[in-house]
């Protein structure tokens, strides 16, 4: 019996998580473009620091993306710098503050 309801349980948090990630993904369309800095180098080999515009899909590790209020953040991402952010992960989380 306690397997089968621990079975149910797990069903039902695997299908959360599934609606979760959907719902998620429709927020962020792969056509969108965001502002990144990305390092790149020129014609004499040495590296430079460029401001561009990327699809979301063309994102790569080490670019480092200008987020503003109201922006869906693109990828997984690290915080550098910049003022107090909250994030609302209610939609991953199912808490109903955001965080710090």
């Amino acid at each position: 019996a306690m397997l089968l309801v621990n079975a149910v349980i797990g069903f039902h948090h695997e299908l959360s998580a599934q609606a979760a990630l959907e719902q998620v993904e429709g927020q962020l369309s792969a056509s969108e473009t965001v502002q990144v800095f990305r390092k790149v180098s020129g014609e004499s080999g040495k590296t430079r620091t460029e401001e561009i515009d990327v699809k979301v899909e063309e994102l790569v590790v080490g670019d480092l993306a200008y987020i503003r209020a109201g922006d869906v953040v693109p990828a997984d991402a690290a915080w550098v710098y910049g003022d107090k952010m909250y994030v609302n992960e209610a939609s991953l989380t199912g808490e109903t503050r955001p965080r710090k």
